[in-house]
């Protein structure tokens, strides 16, 4: 799967889904997700069966940035979602674009599983303005009339968005 590019301080809600395929009960089922350096965590949660959101069903360590979630069980042939939301923080120096594969892991006793990488794209626009003028007088006498044009360029990875110019006459 994957999430199309996001903008800086966007925040996205990411759902897995844990199946248990089997014909018997799962229990003490944990999940963990390491967040990559350019997610803010925001919160996670386990739903319950009845896609209620349960508050404080997860832990989130910072030093590792990884999100743990403990199953008490799940019902044979029967599914749990879990939730996390996240905001993409500002990309490094330099950066406009970065792809992050998000991978969740399973551990059930001495089973491990990875699920479905989730392929999400930080992005942001980068602009650059250039003020150019009619006249190429020095001076400027009083009641002429100069016409300005601002010419807007982005050279980032995503449109730009609500942008606001504001110049300053003196």
């Amino acid at each position: 799967d994957e999430l199309g590019p996001q903008d800086i301080g966007t925040e996205i809600e990411i759902m897995i889904q844990v199946k248990n395929l089997t014909n018997s009960e799962k229990s003490n089922v944990e999940v963990t997700q390491k967040l990559d350096d350019c997610f803010e965590f925001i919160s996670a949660n386990v739903c319950s069966e009845e896609f209620d959101r349960l508050e404080n069903s997860a832990k989130y360590d910072e030093s590792t940035r990884t999100i743990t979630w403990n199953i008490d069980k799940i019902k044979a042939n029967n599914s749990r979602s879990l939730a996390y939301k996240v905001k993409i923080k500002d990309l490094s120096e330099g950066m406009t674009r970065k792809e992050v594969k998000s991978v969740s892991e399973i551990v059930n006793g001495d089973e491990t599983y990875k699920s479905n990488a989730l392929l999400i794209t930080a992005a942001k626009s980068v602009l650059s303005i250039v003020q150019t003028t009619n006249t190429t007088d020095t001076y400027v006498k009083e009641g002429n009339t100069i016409d300005y044009v601002f010419t807007i360029k982005n050279e980032g990875s995503i449109a730009a968005r609500k942008l606001n110019l504001t110049d300053i006459i003196p």
